[in-house]
């Protein structure tokens, strides 16, 4: 029978091999990137879901729709759900234990999907999407993962969406407690997050690479907690339910109702948006040009033929924004000294954390090599 003291050197030494494994994904990421970088695996896995004329030609699917717009909620109630047990620990004696895993839960969703990802390097490591890269219609040169970019030119790395998926993986802090909720966690973060991470990537929003660093940030945050943040001693007795001051309870409570809050707010606030606007054009014979100023840069132009008597003008604006949009886009055409001249007016009255537009510009066959056709020139 093994002796404590050989029980206590195997924990120790299962630890100091814990201490090193975020620095072990680190080093795995930053060689996951070097190969996609030496083979140029970004745009060659991406070219398989895009097609000229089409576009994304899948990813309209149901299916990925459905993610795209529902795919968060998961990871939001999930979060909300630790976040409420936590503060229940402190008032229900036999939840004592479980406010550790629960905290570990909640700052994996603040720290990894919300700060580092969504807030630091999406905002400003300025990697164009695929969809706004010149090799898939956009207007932008291709950027790998490293170096970062101008900040605000694109928002592809990390991919915030699979990051939603991925941090149930932090349900492996419930090890101790609960490990078929630690093993079913991992498998629902790594299914989920990996659906996710597949409709992005189909959808021209985001690299295969960008969806890897969502799961390695997340990991690593994960990992991070669970191997270093505190446990609670045997003998902590001091923050048992009956031995809280109602005074402190009452501050643990007020905070946790403002995490909430900040945490249903913030999820308010990155809500799709997509909205389609057509507008008819009367080409006249005499027309030689069409010149279309727009108040803000599109990411993608796109100029399509059809054997149509006249053309239209499609705008398809899309990002991220409050759960009530207050979008409004005005439209003026007019015809001078043989040129087209159209003016768009994109006014956002609400926030937007990120919105993009697409035009695309289609025009009668008959014309294709007689009208020139310029955008904000």
């Amino acid at each position: 029978m093994p002796s404590p003291s050989a029980d206590i050197n195997s924990a120790s030494s299962a630890a100091s091999v814990l201490r090193w494994l975020p620095a072990v994904q680190l080093s795995f990421l930053i060689g996951i990137t070097a190969v996609f970088t030496l083979f140029d695996w970004d745009r060659r896995i991406a070219a398989l879901f895009y097609r000229d004329g089409q576009g994304w030609y899948l990813g309209d699917q149901p299916l990925w729709s459905w993610m795209h717009d529902y795919g968060t909620i998961p990871g939001i109630v999930l979060t909300l759900a630790a976040l409420i047990t936590w503060l229940a620990g402190f008032y229900v004696r036999r939840l004592k234990p479980w406010r550790r895993p629960c905290l570990i839960v909640v700052l994996t969703t603040l720290l990894g999907a919300g700060l580092l990802v969504n807030a630091v390097l999406k905002q400003y490591w300025g990697r164009p999407r695929p969809g706004q890269t010149t090799e898939f219609g956009g207007k932008w040169a291709y950027r790998p993962i490293y170096p970062p970019g101008p900040p605000g030119k694109g928002a592809s790395f990390p991919c915030g969406h699979c990051t939603m998926g991925f941090v149930f993986l932090s349900l492996a802090a419930f090890y101790r407690r609960s490990r078929g909720l630690a093993y079913g966690g991992t498998a629902v973060g790594i299914g989920l997050g990996v659906l996710l991470s597949a409709g992005r990537v189909v959808q021209g929003a985001h690299f295969v690479s960008d969806a890897i660093w969502s799961l390695g940030i997340v990991g690593m945050v994960a990992t991070a907690l669970i191997v270093y943040w505190p446990r609670e001693g045997p003998h902590s007795a001091k923050d048992a339910p009956g031995k809280i001051s109602r005074r402190r309870r009452t501050w643990i409570t007020i905070g946790t109702v403002t995490a909430v809050v900040i945490i249903s707010c913030g999820f308010m606030s990155r809500r799709p948006f997509y909205e389609t606007t057509i507008y008819p054009l009367d080409l006249p014979s005499s027309i030689e040009a069409v010149r279309i100023r727009i108040n803000t840069e599109p990411e993608r132009v796109r100029i399509e033929y059809a054997e149509a008597p006249n053309g239209q003008l499609k705008v398809d604006a899309h990002g991220f924004g409050w759960m009530k949009f207050d979008y409004e886009m005005g439209f003026d055409a007019q015809e001078q000294d043989k040129s087209l001249n159209i003016t768009l007016r994109i006014a956002a009255r609400s926030y937007f954390a990120e919105l993009d537009h697409a035009l695309t510009l289609t025009l009668p066959s008959a014309v294709k090599d007689r009208v020139k056709v310029r955008v904000n020139e």
